[in-house]
């Protein structure tokens, strides 16, 4: 039993999703994605989703600006070539 139910709180994710976690098939049957949203069919709440990246520490140590004049977005190295093209 989740911690914070048995002391009579929601969890974070009832709090955001409208339901309590049930199992995984539970759950998902009360999700959908559209596009880059999350939809929760409990309470018509959704949110932005997107990938999660897990960079190496080398990676990480050498992540710089592009020097884009426009916004200066940050990037990787090798992804400098593709911004600028």
């Amino acid at each position: 039993m989740n911690m914070l139910r048995a002391k009579g709180r929601t969890s974070w994710f009832e709090h955001l999703t409208g339901f309590a976690e049930a199992g995984y098939e539970a759950s998902r049957a009360r999700l959908r994605v559209e596009g880059d949203r999350l939809h929760s069919r409990a309470n018509g709440l959704s949110w932005r989703i997107g990938r999660l990246e897990m960079p190496s520490l080398e990676r990480v140590m050498n992540f710089r600006l592009c020097g884009r004049e426009d916004c200066q977005p940050l990037c990787w190295p090798d992804e400098q070539k593709a911004v600028s093209e």
